[in-house]
């Protein structure tokens, strides 16, 4: 059976605003920009944080605190199918870990250009997170799009400063029980009946099925390098799309897995998520440290937590995705390779949602005036 990646990250598309925009008559349009340009002062846009889409908890979830997760980032990406949107957990001051799945074009082993990506770190709140431009992208040189096998990828980005809200996560070198209990955390749809990604962080319980079952319930599940969830365990809860490559975490606090998709099992082509018949799938940590040392160049450090971490860059300087993965790195040089030597400046990262609405209402602003005169 192949696994429905349709239940997590890269099919978390967002509709562009400009598309929105053209379905709006003008009249109304005009009449909108100006109620927004004159109520909020030309700021940003309402804080999506009120509105009724996260009323409804991420399948049994609950809301986030400042500084419950501060391990936990938010993946934007830009590909050939659109935007998306995918969880990660930060390893050092320089690496990021998600699944390989989010780094690709349409499940396949094109890596996405490191210029498309930009990640969201400081905040359970999206619109208060600060903004980080991908360097380098790294995806496990045996990944295996058709089964989900070795779903584990690294992204590079400038450095961050480590603070209360942004650190790295601690490695589990345990091993996982049968009917043991998670943390789960993403940006993911909050309901069947919206694919919107949720603008807060939230997080939902779960519980690991026993390796039997877990087999039984599809045949490409590998207990050496997976992590199984049954639902019926915990009815109600559940990852869901746009929660991809976010982090599994232990009741005492330390990183297990990382989500990477989902099946129901009576309907192998359905989305929804939540449900009793059906089960998610995670990476599992623990079985990947060669990949993510070698493919760091950092060596992993003991913790007092009895688990591990990578090293920082400033304790090794040559902390870059090494060129013996693979990596988008090499291609992007060599693609903009002409450019650079013509002094043309580097590829801006993405543009927020609060950037691009921003430049309609201003656009709006100046139709409206030339309508008025």
């Amino acid at each position: 059976m192949t696994p429905n990646m349709a239940r997590f990250g890269d099919s978390q598309h967002i509709q562009s605003p400009f598309l929105m925009a053209k379905k709006i008559p003008f009249a109304f349009y005009v009449i909108i920009v100006i109620l927004t340009t004159f109520v909020t002062g030309g700021a940003a846009l309402r804080n999506k944080a009120n509105s009724n889409s996260l009323h409804r908890r991420i399948f049994g979830g609950a809301r986030v605190g400042d500084v419950e997760a501060p391990f936990a980032v938010k993946i934007t990406i830009d590909s050939e199918n659109g935007g998306s949107t995918c969880g990660g957990t930060i390893l050092s001051d320089q690496i990021i870990l998600t699944a390989a799945h989010c780094l690709t074009q349409n499940r396949s082993s094109e890596i996405i250009k490191a210029t498309n990506i930009v990640i969201g770190a400081g905040s359970p709140n999206s619109d208060e997170q600060s903004i980080f431009q991908a360097i380098d992208v790294s995806v496990h040189p045996d990944y295996n799009p058709e089964n989900a096998h070795n779903d584990i990828g690294l992204i590079q980005v400038s450095k961050l400063k480590f603070s209360d809200k942004i650190k790295p996560a601690v490695i589990s070198t345990g091993k996982v029980s049968e009917d043991e209990v998670f943390y789960a955390y993403g940006w993911g749809r909050t309901s069947n009946e919206s694919q919107d990604p949720s603008e807060v962080m939230l997080k939902t319980t779960l519980r690991t099925g026993d390796t039997q079952t877990c087999q039984e319930m599809t045949k490409e599940f590998d207990p050496e390098t997976m992590l199984c969830v049954d639902n019926r365990l915990a009815p109600g809860n559940d990852t869901c799309s746009g929660d991809s490559g976010g982090p599994l975490i232990s009741l005492d606090g330390l990183l297990v897995g990382l989500t990477s998709y989902g099946e129901n099992f009576e309907d192998a082509s359905s989305d929804i998520c939540g449900t009793a018949d059906g089960g998610s799938y995670y990476t599992r940590i623990s079985a990947y440290l060669d990949y993510i040392s070698e493919a760091t160049g950092m060596p992993l450090v003991k913790d007092s937590k009895k688990g591990i971490h990578t090293s920082s860059s400033d304790e090794n300087e040559s902390g870059l995705l090494s060129e013996s993965i693979k990596s988008s790195s090499d291609s992007d040089k060599n693609k903009n390779k002409d450019k650079d030597e013509e002094g043309s400046a580097p590829p801006k990262p993405l543009n927020s949602e609060t950037s691009i609405l921003f430049g309609c209402a201003l656009s709006g602003i100046a139709m409206a005036l030339t309508f008025l005169f």
